[in-house]
């Protein structure tokens, strides 16, 4: 089983309809894949950790590099693991924009956060823990 955590750059604006398509359609592959994972969006970068069987897991990564909604794609964290930590959700998901921060009171995560130079890969992994002990959401 390999774990990988990556950051990238939305290259297109993203509504909250966008956001649901993305994830029906993610949670359906991811699914049938035995992909699992996490995803954090802060209207313009995403944080996302994926985890299941390797060849399913470099495929999505390849997948999400390839698509022209992102750039800027950052591995930060690819390794083997023994077991899920993401395992109850083929997709779960925190929209951490300024617009749901407000409407549901998400902690402010500022956007220096996401920058790719500044997040570690331990920074990474707890960012995306702490959101599911906080949040629980599959939005």
């Amino acid at each position: 089983m390999l774990q990988v955590i990556y950051t990238s750059v939305a290259t297109v604006p993203f509504s909250i309809a966008d956001l649901r398509t993305l994830l029906t359609a993610s949670r359906l592959r991811n699914s049938s894949a035995e992909v699992t994972g996490h995803l954090l969006f802060d209207g313009l970068h995403f944080l996302q950790a994926l985890e299941g069987p390797e060849v399913a897991v470099k495929s999505t990564l390849d997948r999400i590099s390839a698509d022209s909604r992102h750039s800027d794609v950052n591995v930060l964290l690819m390794k083997p693991v023994t077991g899920r930590l993401f395992g109850e959700w083929s997709m779960g998901f925190e929209d951490s924009s300024k617009a749901s921060q407000a409407r549901r009171g998400y902690k402010p995560l500022t956007p220096e956060i996401f920058v790719t130079a500044n997040l570690s890969a331990d920074e990474a992994a707890a960012l995306l823990h702490d959101s599911l002990r906080t949040a629980g959401s599959t939005n």
